[in-house]
């Protein structure tokens, strides 16, 4: 349809147009992606921050990104960190929408992958909202402190300094000190056997 081919190539003033001229906004491809999945698919942040300043229900963009973190396709995945890493960014209270979608262990969830650049965008996305203590909580309850502590092994740079950020922010919360302590300890004996 005209609105996803609009989307997806990142012609957002055609988007604007013909959804003012009442085209159908919702409609799906065969692969079932809608506009907001192709403009991620396709990185058009413009796009998504459009969809997200609409604020149509028909549209919920941050569950759409949300979900297509839980995908088992890497692209997918990819493709939505990708974006969530500048949108948080983008508002000051675009972490409240990541958090109410359930982004938090979503993202936490791609720390625990095999994937560099998975772990390293995931891990910025986590530095970008982690000041707020809602999401410090989160990421507490999605278990993040083991994986958070072995990422501080990582041979890539990018992914020590975040995991670092990460610890710090979840160090902020009293309840996480003694946890982070205690992993520590575990990752030294493993990596410094006597």
């Amino acid at each position: 349809t005209p609105i996803l081919l609009a989307a997806s190539s990142g012609a957002l003033d055609a988007v604007k147009c013909l959804i003012e001229q009442g085209a159908q906004y919702t409609s799906i491809d065969k692969e079932g992606n809608g506009a907001v999945h192709l403009a991620a698919l396709h990185f058009h942040t413009n796009t998504l921050k459009y969809f997200i300043s609409w604020n149509n229900d028909d549209i919920p963009v941050w569950d759409l990104l949300v979900g297509m973190l839980k995908s088992d396709d890497i692209k997918r995945k990819h493709s939505a960190v990708k974006c969530l890493e500048v949108l948080s960014l983008a508002a000051e209270n675009n972490w409240k929408f990541i958090l109410m979608a359930e982004g938090v262990p979503a993202l936490v969830d791609l720390l625990r992958l095999d994937n560099v650049e998975l772990q390293s965008l995931a891990g910025s996305v986590l530095c970008n909202i982690g000041s707020h203590n809602e999401v410090r909580v989160e990421v507490s309850k999605a278990n993040a402190i083991p994986v958070v502590v072995s990422l501080l092994a990582s041979p890539v740079p990018m992914i020590h300094s975040r995991a670092a950020v990460i610890l710090g922010d979840l160090a902020c919360l009293d309840v996480n000190q003694g946890k982070i302590s205690e992993e520590g300890t575990n990752m030294m004996r493993v990596h410094n056997p006597e």
